[in-house]
């Protein structure tokens, strides 16, 4: 478990893809180093938070689709717009996205709560998956 950290939110130009502006520093309580990068944008417009959440630890090969399979996205729909996996990426990579709250508390809420809830549903997949190495790993 990480120490309280906090997490700057900027704005993203839609025409220049530059951030342009801080919308906030918001404290998280733990989880925060799941939370690889986001800002936010404006599309159609909706503010709109785009964050990138990851794993706590690099995955072994055989870990990798078994982290996809056994995350259950529900856990956050609560909280978000949308939730797609992100292909590219060494490691599972999810993309969230969430409306902008130009409240602070409410905004400082609703990340702590993705953060908490993205945290327990990954320690819950690694010790589902603690297991199956021989289901996800490949024949020689």
């Amino acid at each position: 478990m990480q120490e309280e950290t906090t997490f700057v939110l900027m704005q993203k130009n839609s025409d220049t893809g530059f951030l342009e502006k801080e919308l906030g520093a918001y404290t998280i309580a733990s989880g925060s180093e799941l939370f690889l990068r986001g800002f936010m944008q404006e599309q159609d417009g909706t503010a709109l938070v785009h964050l990138w959440l990851g794993c706590p630890r690099e995955t072994e090969d055989w870990e990798f689709e078994a982290v996809y399979d056994y995350y259950d996205e529900t856990a956050l729909s609560p909280f978000v717009s949308s939730f797609a996996e992100e292909d590219g990426h060494y490691d599972p990579v999810w993309h969230i996205t969430l409306p902008y709250l130009e409240n602070p508390a409410e905004m400082s809420k609703l990340l702590n709560d993705i953060a908490a809830a993205h945290e327990a549903e990954i320690a819950s997949v690694f010790e589902a998956i603690a297991d199956k190495k021989d289901d996800y790993r490949e024949e020689i």
